[in-house]
């Protein structure tokens, strides 16, 4: 499956009117490629959303602006010529605030978006606001819409047990059951800020380690 980018394009109502009539003004027009996304189907449903949330209608203002996903296989030369700053390490930077801000918001579609769009059968557990996703002991789990790097054997069974306890959590001799090391293995997950918004150790007497 081939992959696809996120573009917009923006202007004012005029070059919205002529753009329907195959010819604009460039200095009233505006078109670059936002990001780059490796499923198409997930790259549609993104620029859905911003469409949706972030797009602005001619019908309703003087400014227009619109979100596309295109197949890298359907590039025009001119479109394709837009897409190589997203590939440039020095470009991000170089990039307006408000350009910078609607890719932070397309990039948190995407993760949601691609977290949505797992298959139930493959995920394994997960907790109920759907915080960590857990896809089997082989897979990379998911932490907050983010893919983590792949959990150990003890690791795995450790955060599968935790999810599985749901509120109540579990207790130290529980959790060194499912693993010796635990809480060590807690508290380096913790060192990563997806992982620590979501583990929550168990700071008072009778209280349980506790994923959320």
């Amino acid at each position: 499956m081939s992959g696809a980018y996120i573009f917009v394009s923006s202007g004012s109502q005029e070059a919205y009117t002529d753009l329907r009539g195959n010819s604009y003004d460039e200095s009233s027009y505006r078109r670059y490629a936002l990001l780059h996304i490796e499923d198409i189907e997930v790259a549609k449903d993104v620029a859905e959303y911003m469409n949706e949330n972030h797009g602005l209608s001619a019908d309703t203002c003087d400014d227009w602006r619109e979100f596309e996903a295109i197949s890298e296989a359907d590039l025009s030369k001119k479109d394709s010529l837009k897409t190589r700053p997203l590939h440039d390490p020095g470009s991000a930077e170089k990039r307006p605030e408000d350009e910078k801000e609607l890719i932070g918001i397309a990039q948190k579609a995407q993760k949601h978006i691609e977290v949505w769009r797992i298959p139930a059968e493959m995920i394994k557990a997960q907790t109920q606001s759907g915080s960590v996703i857990l896809l089997g002991d082989n897979e990379c789990p998911i932490v907050k819409g983010t893919k983590k790097e792949k959990l150990s054997g003890s690791s795995y069974k450790l955060i599968k047990e935790l999810i599985e306890a749901g509120e109540d959590g579990l207790t130290k001799d529980t959790i060194e059951r499912a693993s010796s090391a635990a809480r060590r293995t807690l508290k380096r997950l913790r060192e990563d800020k997806d992982w620590q918004e979501v583990i929550e150790m168990a700071e008072k007497t009778g209280r349980g380690y506790r994923i959320t």
